[in-house]
């Protein structure tokens, strides 16, 4: 044997090698991509939402009791460029003296009006 056997150079990388390097290499980014937003809706209650408050529609006086009006307030998530459609309707019912029922212009299912 020759001495200078252990300094032969290392063979060149395979195409068979960089292909599964280059497979494994593009399914870990996508775990972590896809784990971005389960990870987000995992701590989303440790989060918490913060600024949440009570928003006024206007006068007790407004709502008389047994009927069911017609309220607008402003979005309090809003942005700049909402214009308008940041002002968002609602129907209040107030049913006792300090009771009332706030219910949404738009069906929770596919947001169309309703009446």
């Amino acid at each position: 044997m020759c001495a200078n056997h252990d300094s032969l150079p290392p063979a060149p990388p395979s195409r068979r090698g960089f292909l599964f390097t280059l497979g494994a290499s593009l399914s870990a980014l996508a775990a972590v991509l896809a784990g971005i937003p389960i990870i987000g809706y995992l701590f989303g209650p440790v989060r918490g939402r913060g600024g949440q408050a009570w928003i006024k529609l206007g006068e007790v006086a407004r709502f008389p009791e047994g009927q069911t009006r017609l309220a607008t307030y402003d979005n309090p998530f809003r942005v700049a460029w909402d214009g308008p459609t940041a002002k968002i309707a609602c129907y209040v019912r107030r049913v006792g003296n300090e009771q009332f029922q706030v219910f949404a212009v738009n069906c929770a299912h596919l947001g169309c009006p309703v009446r």
